[in-house]
């Protein structure tokens, strides 16, 4: 099935000033276009269980 994606605007936002800047320029775009935007956030995810997935907690020595 063939779908047409011309009235469809993609950005990413990880947050930051510069992918700030660019979803207020998605929203504008898409006023003019008389699009919609598809709204994309990413993060980096930091696990609290060791590397090897045994399920203990990382130990960081303070000294």
């Amino acid at each position: 099935m063939a779908t047409n994606n011309s009235n469809r605007i993609v950005v990413g936002t990880d947050g930051s000033d510069n992918s700030l800047s660019a979803v207020r320029w998605a929203l504008r775009e898409a006023t003019l276009r008389n699009a919609t935007v598809d709204l994309v956030h990413t993060w980096n995810y930091t696990p609290i269980i060791d590397p090897m997935g045994m399920g203990t907690p990382v130990m960081v020595d303070p000294t």
